[in-house]
């Protein structure tokens, strides 16, 4: 993320603020909470599926199915100690590249 990202976020958000959009406890690091839901999805798409997670949002994720060559974004939830996906409204997304000159 670059400098200017940050900045923005800094001044828009306080000390503490992603923890409190997040709902998080203090004592949970954000590298917890990735691989909480990381873990949580393996388990959700079983292990004959070959599909992982590559970006991490607020209430969504966008993830890779390898059998279909395809990134969908898929939303989830966190309800107490459970983190749920609702694969029934997975819509597909493109991820583009462009070339620096």
């Amino acid at each position: 993320m670059n400098e200017t990202i940050l900045q923005s976020l800094q001044k828009k958000y306080p000390i503490n603020a992603l923890q409190k959009v997040l709902k998080l406890p203090k004592n949970i690091s954000l590298d917890q909470l990735s691989g909480l839901i990381r873990n949580e999805f393996r388990k959700a798409v079983g292990r004959n599926v070959e599909a992982w997670i590559s970006d991490i949002y607020k209430d969504y994720v966008i993830a890779y199915f390898s059998n279909e060559g395809k990134y969908y974004k898929i939303p989830f939830s966190i309800d107490g100690t459970s983190i749920k996906f609702d694969f029934s409204k997975k819509v597909e997304v493109v991820r583009s590249w462009t070339e620096v000159k």
